[in-house]
């Protein structure tokens, strides 16, 4: 997940994006999908398409730095450990 923040902060939001895509399906089995809206975020990171940086740019709207750090931190509250 660190490496997911640090990529955003240096402004690779998308490959950020894959990063997180990534830690959330190496942990899949920690998520806690007993409430609805962490449910509704992890299938939201599941249907991300898989494309390269430059693919991103392309087809899917960049977020902010704030809006992906809005993310991780939902997501680490998802996250049963």
């Amino acid at each position: 997940m660190e490496t997911a923040l640090q990529l955003a902060r240096k402004g690779k939001i998308l490959y950020a994006l894959m990063f997180l895509k990534d830690y959330v399906i190496e942990n899949q089995e920690k998520w806690d999908d007993s409430i609805e809206s962490c449910r509704e975020l992890l299938n939201a990171i599941m249907s991300m398409p898989s494309l390269n940086d430059e693919s991103w740019r392309i087809f899917v709207p960049s977020i902010t730095l704030e809006e992906f750090e809005k993310i991780t931190f939902r997501v680490n509250e998802c996250m049963r450990y």
